[in-house]
């Protein structure tokens, strides 16, 4: 099973996202789905962004993994 955790897009440039989760950075492409702007959230597979979130959602997800990370250390 995998679980995408969600980012937040920091920076769009062509087909490249900067993405943050949590205190992390990273890259990912953006190609299959070119309209994401800064500010939105998303969720990736294999380096790819293949679903847009609502920040609710986002916000929703993280507070989940994170009890559950608290309560399995």
């Amino acid at each position: 099973m995998c679980i995408s955790i969600p980012a937040q897009i920091k920076k769009v440039k062509g087909k490249i996202a900067t993405v943050k989760r949590g205190d992390k950075t990273g890259i990912l492409s953006i190609e299959i789905m070119p309209k994401l702007k800064v500010g939105d959230w998303v969720l990736s597979e294999n380096g790819f962004v293949v679903y847009k979130i609502s920040p609710k959602e986002a916000h929703d997800s993280l507070k989940l993994i994170n009890q559950y990370a608290n309560t399995n250390t």
